[in-house]
């Protein structure tokens, strides 16, 4: 936190300057704190979370050597993957 000279801590004493940028962070922390608070409290209110997207396509069978067989199979795994996870269906639309 960068005081300016033409701020209105630039005539105070050090530590006194200490004291309010500590408040300032005390506060940002406090904040945080509540608004983490007021998330778990909306989450156990009964809110049900939803299964994952059912993935688009089918998982194609890997070589003998556990690889896939073509760059298209591999290309394949990855959508059915990433299509059936939370974090990542967007990745393949």
């Amino acid at each position: 936190l960068a005081i300016a000279s033409g701020s209105s801590l630039a005539g105070l004493p050090r530590i006194m300057k200490m004291a309010a940028r500590l408040a300032v962070l005390l506060a940002g922390l406090w904040a945080s704190a509540v608004r983490g608070a007021v998330l778990r409290a909306s989450r156990a209110g009964g809110v049900v979370p939803h299964p994952p997207p059912e993935p688009v396509g089918a998982m194609p069978e890997t070589d003998a050597d556990g690889a896939f067989k073509s760059k298209s199979d591999a290309c394949a795994a990855c959508k059915f993957k990433a299509t059936g996870s939370c974090a990542m269906y967007l990745t393949c639309r």
